[in-house]
């Protein structure tokens, strides 16, 4: 391929330029040369010197080489597109083994952490432990862990929280699919854990398409203030956050404090001011 360069002004052919830019060998052809290094200038002969230089053994010998460079499995490209593939083949072996034991300490109601989870650690914690049980367990994934990115190794805390997360999102997926715009009641309750937080629970109580009586824990609300309207405003956006309108709220179950049972301003009395049909149960549990 000839082409015009600009920095000599002149025409040079690309291959054999490439390819005399990296040899070390001399080349005596003055003619080939002139496409080469020099560049051509002489238009009178121009195609009779393109024939020659066509014909020559240099210009044949720089084709081919000019090829194998460009061609070569062993390029740049080449390593990295396949070093690219390996390490995503790598990345998904460590995500589905973190993601496998995230879903066993959920579903066991384990904890995930440990005091201490350096490496020189004897006790990492359930989650460190268990990936390097499994490690040892299939040498396909210490080899993902080992030989992948190490900053990349989906065991830091804030990646076993967005796991975590995940899973609740896949299951509160699940959920609503079961409700599909059918009539339920909550049952809520609020507590306060060991770091002195007010959270607020919520289980969903609804009837099923086998005609059962369901109940699904839909998840905690952290709460500021235990009043009855910050209480009720939490209800509402926790709904409203899963797409569950309050007017196909048909009981209300909580417990016997003024703040949610009250008959004027408690939560049960403020709820059913927005749909009268959310009718209060108090709890069997809390009955004395």
């Amino acid at each position: 391929m000839i082409g015009w360069s600009i920095v000599n002004q002149r025409m040079l052919h690309f291959a054999c330029t490439v390819i005399f830019s990296f040899s070390s060998a001399s080349l005596k052809n003055l003619g080939v040369m002139s496409l080469q290094k020099k560049g051509y200038e002489k238009w009178k002969k121009a195609l009779e010197r393109f024939d020659k230089d066509a014909a020559s053994h240099s210009h044949n010998n720089a084709i081919m080489k000019c090829d194998d460079f460009m061609n070569q499995r062993t390029s740049v490209t080449n390593k990295v597109v396949k070093y690219t593939k390996e390490e995503e083949a790598r990345y998904k072996i460590r995500l589905t083994s973190s993601l496998e034991i995230v879903r066993f300490l959920i579903e066991q109601g384990e904890a995930f952490r440990g005091h201490d989870e350096s490496s020189t650690s004897l006790n990492k914690g359930t989650f460190r432990e268990m990936v390097d049980w499994y490690k040892n367990k299939k040498k396909k994934v210490k080899d993902a862990y080992e030989k992948g990115s190490k900053h990349c190794q989906m065991l830091a805390p804030d990646i076993q929280k967005d796991l975590t997360k995940a899973c609740a999102e896949e299951v509160t997926a699940v959920i609503m699919d079961e409700i599909r715009g059918s009539h339920f009641s909550v049952l809520i309750d609020e507590s306060r854990d060991v770091s002195m937080k007010e959270q607020m629970t919520m289980i969903l109580r609804f009837v099923n398409d086998e005609g059962k009586i369901a109940e699904r824990f839909l998840g905690l609300k952290h709460i500021e203030k235990c009043t009855s309207a910050a209480l009720k405003e939490a209800l509402v956006n926790m709904l409203s956050s899963h797409k569950l309108s309050i007017s196909m709220l048909r009981g209300q179950g909580c417990d016997g404090a003024s703040n949610m049972r009250g008959e004027f301003n408690g939560v049960q009395r403020l709820i059913r001011d927005i749909n009268p049909y959310a009718f209060y149960v108090h709890y069997f549990a809390h009955q004395l």
